[in-house]
């Protein structure tokens, strides 16, 4: 955990006046994150949504996360996350979800044992966003990573198996139809290799890397560092290596969440698709 981020989430909330934060951390330090979310609270505006990492039950988790200790330092992170909501309506709990080969099967019991312990919480699942072979139209030299891995992502059918089981257990009906819809593109994208909407990542989105890089995508290498522009940022977000990138990922589609989220929010046919849905 940064020992400066409370200064980063202060300089975003008060400098910039960005309305609505996220911390996205894996459970360990709960104390210290504890400590930064009220600092937040007493002397920042807006709304901090804090999302703790939660894979499966303790079995799965444990092994995506490599450690014996990962499930219960998840648990005991959103239980304090939990409790600070109660406190403070600008404190927003959130538990992300990574859906592999490793957890499918017993996803379903996971969803469950979410819904029954964090009634608080919202939660939010996708599938693993794998290497190279999740990017199409770019050339590969742009790629943070170019490798091709084991293949982590589980067989087509069995997902589409698994979102028509959550989509049984979820009462909140059109909101689970939205994410189970955007879990529905994805895996057609890698079906058929076509992109599935426009990618609106290239104009509306920024990724700012700890060093000062700036891209618009977290799968693509920086076009250039804020260090260079003196910090000041519209003048990078403008400039003329930013918009030779912008031009080079204007046919690039992929499946990182973010960004494939955000392109079908703003395309009408998936919305339409999910309003035209009857329980």
């Amino acid at each position: 955990m940064r020992k400066d981020l409370t200064d980063i989430l202060l300089a975003f909330a008060l400098r910039a006046g960005v309305h609505e934060l996220v911390i996205t951390t894996n459970g360990f330090f709960a104390e210290r994150l504890m400590e930064t979310v009220r600092t937040f609270i007493d002397e920042a505006p807006g709304v901090l949504r804090v999302a703790v990492s939660l894979d499966g039950l303790a079995g799965a988790h444990n092994e995506m996360r490599g450690s014996e200790r990962a499930f219960e330092m998840a648990d005991a992170a959103i239980r304090k996350v939990e409790k600070l909501s109660r406190e403070s309506i600008r404190v927003k709990s959130v538990i992300n979800s990574v859906i592999t080969t490793t957890n499918i099967d017993s996803f379903p019991d996971f969803y469950r044992f979410v819904r029954a312990n964090y009634p608080l919480s919202d939660f939010a699942f996708t599938f693993v966003r794998q290497d190279a072979r999740d990017v199409h139209g770019l050339d590969s030299s742009l790629l943070w990573d170019p490798e091709v891995r084991e293949d982590m992502l589980p067989n087509r059918d069995k997902c589409m198996e698994l979102l028509d089981e959550l989509r049984d257990l979820e009462s909140k009906k059109y909101l689970m139809e939205w994410r189970l819809k955007v879990r529905e593109y994805h895996l057609r994208l890698l079906q058929t290799g076509r992109p599935v909407v426009r990618c609106i990542a290239p104009y509306s989105y920024a990724t700012l890397y700890p060093d000062g890089g700036v891209s618009f995508c977290e799968v693509v290498r920086p076009f250039d560092n804020v260090r260079n522009c003196d910090y000041d940022f519209m003048q990078c977000w403008t400039s003329a290596a930013a918009n030779h990138q912008k031009k080079k990922l204007s046919r690039c589609y992929c499946t990182y969440p973010c960004a494939l989220t955000g392109s079908m929010m703003a395309d009408p046919r998936p919305v339409l698709e999910v309003f035209n849905y009857r329980p």
